[in-house]
């Protein structure tokens, strides 16, 4: 896999915001829709809040989400609920741009349905995609204390084998079922082409002091890629949930 680059910042929200827009700027100059992935958590609710003031056709974005709690959508729990709140409902989006996490559902009902949307979405939007699921233009993950993305956590149950799946983690005293995307889907065999910048880590300064890849404070920007192919976003900061 691509080694990340470490961009050094003094605001996470305003430098991630800008690289999302850029990225998504940059798949809606090549398709007519642009696709994001939303995380869950504490953590981005401030670079959703700059998101809601972006200049984007959003009508033709895309939303998803990496992983939700089995939990009604309107619940205080719910990563779509502190996404419409930040984000969403500030946007002209679509009902049918949205393609939620369903945790209202029981496991099994969710994860098929999910899996589904993202089938779907994949057939109409993604042409020549490889697989049953999409190439993902932007998407947003957190890093937990623990170490966790989505709901991938140590140790986690997570396969390879399917594209959506449903776990029991519990995680800061809180225990929960949740449905997730697996590595299949964030690390799709050609999600990283060389036109791609990789995986992008945005860290507040300053910086942890281990670290594998080098640290640069040049801002991030979005490459040109061909459509589908994810521009590689990941927020590695403490508070996901």
């Amino acid at each position: 896999m691509t080694e990340p680059t470490i961009h050094i910042v003094e605001d996470v929200a305003v430098a991630g915001a800008e690289y999302v827009v850029a990225g998504l700027r940059a798949a809606l100059e090549e398709s007519d829709t642009a696709s994001l992935v939303l995380a869950g958590g504490q953590t981005p609710l401030a670079l959703y809040a700059q998101l809601a003031k972006a200049d984007l056709p959003w009508e033709r974005v895309h939303v998803f989400w990496g992983d939700e709690r089995l939990v009604p959508p309107d619940d205080p729990g719910s990563n779509h609920a502190a996404a419409h709140d930040a984000l969403l409902r500030h946007l002209d989006l679509p009902e049918g741009n949205v393609h939620r996490i369903k945790g209202e559902l029981d496991e099994v009902a969710a994860v098929t349905d999910y899996a589904e949307q993202l089938r779907a979405f994949a057939q109409q939007h993604d042409p020549g995609c490889p697989s049953p699921w999409p190439r993902f233009d932007v998407a947003l993950l957190g890093l937990g204390e623990d170490g966790h993305t989505a709901s991938l956590f140590p140790d986690s149950p997570a396969t390879c084998v399917v594209p959506v799946q449903a776990v029991e983690a519990e995680y800061d005293g809180r225990p929960a079922q949740r449905v997730t995307l697996t590595p299949i889907v964030f690390n799709t065999p050609d999600a990283w082409p060389s036109s791609s910048p990789g995986p992008i880590r945005l860290l507040p300064s300053p910086p942890p002091s281990a670290h594998s890849a080098t640290p640069t404070n040049t801002p991030p920007s979005a490459s040109p890629r061909r459509r589908g192919r994810s521009s590689g976003f990941w927020t590695a900061l403490p508070g996901a949930r």
